[in-house]
């Protein structure tokens, strides 16, 4: 999106995602099923190793 003459000094935030802190996060949900965010690397490696390399 564009503003002409946006006033000067505006700053606008538009986070695409949610921020959550991680200590809330207790699992992550994704093909795999439900994994602990420890583990999100050591499923990546496994599932994508492509990305890894």
């Amino acid at each position: 999106e564009v503003w002409k003459k946006a006033p000067k000094g505006l700053a606008i935030r538009n986070p695409a995602f949610d921020v959550t802190r991680r200590d809330f996060i207790h699992g992550i949900i994704c093909e795999e099923g439900i994994i602990s965010p420890h583990c999100v690397a050591e499923v990546m490696q496994r599932k994508y190793p492509w990305v890894f390399s």
